[in-house]
Parts: structure tokens; C-alpha cells; sequence
């Protein structure tokens, strides 16, 4: 078994899948394509903020492929 199906199952109670957890206040199962525009802007802004984090060590300097 899956580490998180416990917490998926028991603590958080769902049984259909798939399960999308954005936060602990902010979760739900079953395809919802509403809720997903809905949070889109928060997941992009935390992915903006973990970027450095993510790049990899070059001397600051970003890399493209342009």
C-alpha cells in the first residue's frame, strides 16, 4: 500500500479517485475540472516561488533554449 492512502482514505475519507490535495483545507476527489481553474493561480504561485530552488547551480545565470 501507497505511504499517503491511509491519510487519503481514513483521515481525509475519500474512496474515488483520483484525490487532489492543494493544501490541508483544500482537497476533493473525482474529476472537477472547475475546481482545477479554481486553484490554478495558487499552484503556479507556489511553483514561481520553489523555481530557484528547482534551477540548477550555474552562478544565477538562467539557462533557455532559445
Amino acid at each position: 500500500m501507497e505511504p499517503g492512502v491511509p491519510w487519503i482514505t481514513t483521515d481525509l475519507g475519500y474512496s474515488q479517485a483520483p484525490v487532489v490535495v492543494v493544501d490541508e483545507q483544500d482537497h476533493w476527489s473525482g474529476f472537477q475540472p472547475d475546481e482545477i481553474i479554481l486553484v490554478a493561480p495558487t499552484v503556479v504561485e507556489l511553483r514561481i516561488q520553489r523555481l530557484p530552488t528547482l534551477l540548477p547551480m550555474n552562478g544565477g545565470e538562467l539557462i533557455t533554449n532559445d
